[in-house]
């Protein structure tokens, strides 16, 4: 396989993940908090909690775009630890897991593609959220998914690139070794 097809997931899919999700929190501080108001640019604006809007709803009783400030990881892990140790964990983590991701890509047969397109979402969501730790010290979240009472924690893009390349990991691997097990061995 070309190097130029090898790697155009990578090259198309990181970027577009990374694009999509910073652009999808711009207009969530634009339109959800009044935090630009002030002159104030997207990259200096932090702790805009106490300036948050209404909620946006989409679907009523199901989806609504709601600001929030997520100072851990998914499901708000770690968000009670001190800063101190939070941050460099969280950094240490996004490190080991992009020299892993890279791995992982370089080393992956050229017959399946579905993984280095998933490891590419992975990277893209995975960069989002680290480059908001590093301008505003938490990840920005602003999708609600609920019905009634019970609700989804809050996500954002970057979550949601994640967590399909996730998915798209496991059905490959299990795809692989159901209909190609002289593959997957």
């Amino acid at each position: 396989m070309s190097p130029v097809r090898k790697y155009a997931p990578l090259a198309l899919l990181t970027p577009l993940a990374l694009l999509c999700d910073q652009l999808s929190k711009y207009l969530a501080v634009a339109h959800l908090t009044r935090g630009l108001t002030g002159g104030q640019g997207f990259w200096e604006a932090k702790h805009l909690l106490a300036l948050r809007t209404a909620p946006f709803t989409v679907l009523p009783n199901f989806w609504d775009f709601r600001y929030a400030e997520n100072p851990g990881a998914a499901f708000s892990f770690l968000a009670g630890v001190s800063a101190q140790t939070r941050v460099p964990f969280f950094y240490a983590v996004a490190a080991v897991a992009t020299v892993a991701i890279g791995y992982f890509y370089v080393t992956s047969p050229d017959n399946l593609g579905v993984r280095r397109v998933a490891l590419a979402m992975i990277l893209g969501g995975a960069l989002g959220n680290t480059l908001d730790r590093m301008a505003h010290g938490y990840v920005i979240d602003f999708i609600l998914w609920h019905v009634g009472p019970h609700q989804w924690p809050v996500f954002n893009v970057a979550d949601s690139f994640v967590s399909v390349g996730v998915v798209m990991l496991f059905l490959e691997g299990w795809l692989t070794r159901k209909l190609f097990p002289a593959v997957a061995a």
